[in-house]
């Protein structure tokens, strides 16, 4: 119930974004590009519907024992978990843009040059497994939250990810130190090297003295 709350959630919340903010770029998909958006929404589905609660099932019954059970909120694991998140996918994006074997996981996302939220999760199925959900196993694993802790973070990081991606939002002066959707639109219509999503941009914290 709880990941197919959190993934039906993701999905409300881009189509509300895509027909309200987004309206004239979802216009512009289903004028030029409709068998794109398509396959957008095709792999979403699949991604949320399938994938997440595989892994969630996985998660919950093998990854951890009583303590995810409790009910508070634990904020300092909430940060870690978000942390981990951001700092794993930023490692992994820049890997699959760099490293040429991997380069086909990730190039079905950036078929979409103009951003709409609903596209955060238009990704392939490799991709999703390995950048949006490993991530968060791997938090899971190290930090041990408990379920509403874990919940919170997977809900954090699917609004903001939605976010980025509506590039009605890309003129909204952001908070430095924080991913923007024009930063990330720009990723997608350039293939700029900004590899962060969708919490903390790594790239400006960092200054690029490790990531170029």
């Amino acid at each position: 119930i709880n990941v197919f709350f959190l993934s039906m959630f993701t999905i409300v919340f881009s189509y509300i974004l895509d027909f309200t903010i987004s309206k004239n770029s979802l216009l512009n998909y289903f004028k030029e590009k409709p068998e794109l958006y398509i396959s957008g929404v095709r792999a979403t589905f699949f991604n949320l519907l399938i994938i997440s609660p595989i892994n969630y099932f996985i998660a919950i019954n093998y990854l951890v024992s009583n303590y995810f059970f409790t009910n508070d909120l634990n904020y300092g694991k909430l940060f870690l978990m978000l942390l981990c998140h951001n700092t794993l996918y930023c490692l992994l994006h820049y890997i699959v843009h760099k490293v040429e074997i991997l380069k086909p996981i990730h190039c079905f996302h950036h078929k979409f040059k103009k951003n709409i939220p609903t596209v955060s999760n238009a990704v392939s199925p490799i991709e999703f497994q390995l950048l949006y959900v490993f991530p968060f196993l791997v938090g899971l694993i190290l930090f041990k939250p408990n379920v509403i802790t874990f919940d919170v973070s997977i809900l954090i990081i699917s609004t903001l990810s939605s976010i980025i991606h509506c590039y009605e939002l890309s003129n909204l002066n952001w908070i430095p130190g924080f991913v923007s959707p024009k930063k990330h639109c720009q990723h997608h219509k350039t293939y700029s090297a900004t590899y962060s999503a969708p919490l903390l941009d790594l790239d400006f914290i960092l200054k690029n003295k490790i990531i170029k």
